[in-house]
């Protein structure tokens, strides 16, 4: 039998002990399931729901010219573009497809008059997705960003403290369901789960793997 080496998050072990089932996508190992999918489902949609989603791309792209850069630079549709500054942009893609959007924005600022520079931070960075019609309510709790659909809607990005830890903080919702991604240090990334799941009991807040997402995502 052949070994095949695969990454897992800084969330593996408190998944592990939540009784994941697990799939490999890619050169990752991610939860499948940790009860019956379509429980986990019906629970995201009425409540609210977690998913460690660490295994997304991160590019840093920092530079003068950044954002002129974004407006010459062809991205794939599934492509987020987190603003930070200016000068200091985070493209976030599909798990596994970082090195392609990598190289494809080398390529253009090889050619390009001006000047910035990539750098894959994906093993840096846990994300944790909240997702649900009361993800707003428990992420409040945990920061004092104004999350109003008026002051945050859709596409809205945002630095700022988290439990009291630095965090970004995307919101892209899932087509008609509320959702929102949170970038925390990977030092964070165990922490970052456990003061959410404390935030979230009393709003029977469910963890869910791969099988929901597909689920959620295609009924969205």
């Amino acid at each position: 039998m052949t070994f095949r080496p695969y990454k897992v998050s800084a969330l593996y072990r408190v998944q592990l002990a939540l009784g994941a089932r697990w799939a490999e996508d890619g050169e990752w190992r991610l939860a499948e399931a940790f009860a019956d999918p379509a429980r986990e489902t019906e629970g995201v949609r009425q409540g609210v729901g977690l998913q460690d989603v660490s295994a997304i791309g991160k590019l840093d792209l920092k530079g003068r010219e950044a954002e002129q850069f974004l407006g010459v630079a062809p991205l794939e549709n599934q492509v987020s573009v987190v603003r930070l500054r200016p000068d200091h942009v985070l493209i976030l893609t599909p798990p596994g497809r970082q090195a392609q959007v990598s190289e494809r924005l080398l390529q253009v600022l090889s050619q390009a008059p001006c000047c910035a520079h990539v750098t894959d931070v994906t093993p840096a960075l846990s994300a944790l997705a909240l997702v649900g019609p009361r993800a707003a309510e428990l992420l409040s709790k945990l920061t004092a960003l104004d999350l109003r659909p008026q002051a945050f809607p859709d596409g809205s990005c945002a630095q700022t403290g988290f439990a009291q830890v630095h965090a970004i903080i995307l919101r892209k919702d899932w087509g008609q369901l509320l959702a929102y991604t949170l970038l925390l240090g990977r030092e964070h990334g165990e922490y970052g789960w456990e003061v959410i799941q404390q935030a979230g009991a009393n709003l029977s807040l469910v963890p869910f793997g791969l099988t929901a997402e597909r689920l959620l995502r295609g009924g969205a």
